[in-house]
């Protein structure tokens, strides 16, 4: 234990000491040993580590011992070069220390490295694929957006010549609804002219049956003037051939108002078949108006809508050219994104080799220390 014996004071003092009998030393704990053994004479030198009492050197012989204090700091030499040889193994043991944490850091450091390079190469294989797929879906839309910009071309091309053509059709239908207008009034002025026709050929038969009346009438004056006449006798005889004249143009007046009547039957006949062709005439140009202005408000209508898709159709174009754009900046970004996965590749490779090379330096320099 520290303080106690001469061992114990050594390693507490820190200072050498010599004893010139220790058989008959107070204090000296193996005073007896050293009898028996023909031990008398001892000296006890400290060996210092950092200030610190690591060890203590004892020596003994038969006879007593004189030692001064110059031969005791002399001696104190060997102390300190025995203190060296367990700086030597501590410094030794502290550098095999060091060198095995330095190369499992470093080789651990190493190692991290190189999984991280792995894990790189993987990312940078997914992000190829990736790129690939990405490529092959931006040529496809490319693709798809050009025919479809050439698709809404056409029918914009298209709702543009149906446009003016419905604008044709509906200054033609504007026209056919003036020239059915005037038509139509036109045939309802004709019915009205043959209705008022209708009225005089029904006063024409009445003017036709007061004439038959007066030729019947005339023709029974002539007779009763033949029968006045015969009967007079001779004296009548011009009378007679008047009576005779008057019964013949009584005839004749008759025969005319027959033909006359019969004229007019088949006038009115005429006439009436006229008014109801007329009459049909005028409701078919109503209804031709109805569907002219029918047609001219559809045409209208049909060149808004056009109106309206081609402005859609504009807008599509536009939007699809957006697509365009849109594709050809992603097909750029592929580009680039390419470039910087060959300078990641690359950096990959260099990193791998640049970690190989550090694991072999790493193991020269600790083999060296090691052997130092």
């Amino acid at each position: 234990a520290i303080g106690q014996g001469l061992i114990g004071n050594v390693a507490a003092t820190g200072s050498p000491v010599c004893i010139a009998d220790v058989t008959v030393k107070d204090g000296f704990l193996r005073a007896a040993a050293a009898s028996r053994n023909g031990l008398r004479g001892c000296f006890a030198l400290p060996v210092k580590l950092e200030g610190q009492t690591e060890a203590v050197i004892e020596f003994f012989s038969p006879g007593v011992a004189q030692l001064d204090d110059e031969m005791l700091e002399l001696l104190g030499f060997v102390g300190g070069q025995v203190a060296r040889v367990l700086e030597r193994e501590r410094v030794i043991r502290s550098r095999e220390a060091l060198a095995s944490s330095f190369e499992s850091q470093v080789q651990g450091t190493v190692g991290m490295v190189a999984a991280a390079v792995s894990q790189m190469r993987g990312a940078l294989d997914v992000l190829a694929e990736s790129t690939d797929q990405t490529r092959k879906c931006s040529s496809g839309i490319d693709d798809a957006t050009g025919r479809a910009i050439s698709r809404i071309e056409d029918v914009a091309d298209q709702m543009e010549s149906l446009k003016d053509a419905l604008a044709v059709v509906g200054t033609d239908a504007s026209e056919t609804v003036k020239i059915t207008h005037d038509m139509g009034s036109q045939a309802r002025e004709m019915r009205a002219g043959f209705a008022a026709l209708q009225d005089r050929a029904a006063d024409a038969e009445k003017m036709l049956a007061s004439i038959s009346a007066i030729a019947a009438q005339t023709k029974m004056l002539g007779l009763n003037a033949s029968i006045e006449a015969a009967r007079v006798g001779e004296a009548g005889k011009g009378f007679a051939i008047v009576a005779k004249e008057v019964k013949a143009l009584a005839g004749q007046s008759a025969s005319a108002t027959e033909d006359i009547a019969r004229w007019m039957s088949e006038i009115l006949d005429a006439i009436s078949k006229a008014g109801n062709d007329i009459e049909q005439i005028a409701v078919a140009m109503d209804n031709l108006q109805n569907r002219a202005e029918a047609t001219a408000t559809q045409a209208d209508q049909q060149t808004e809508t056009c109106v309206s898709v081609a402005s859609c159709v504009d807008a599509a174009v536009a939007d699809s050219r957006l697509v365009g754009d849109g594709v050809s900046e992603i097909t750029a970004a592929i580009k680039h994104s390419e470039h910087v996965s060959s300078e990641l590749g690359n950096a990959a490779h260099d990193l791998e080799k640049q970690g190989a090379d550090l694991s072999v330096r790493v193991e020269g320099f600790v083999g060296k220390i090691r052997i130092a």
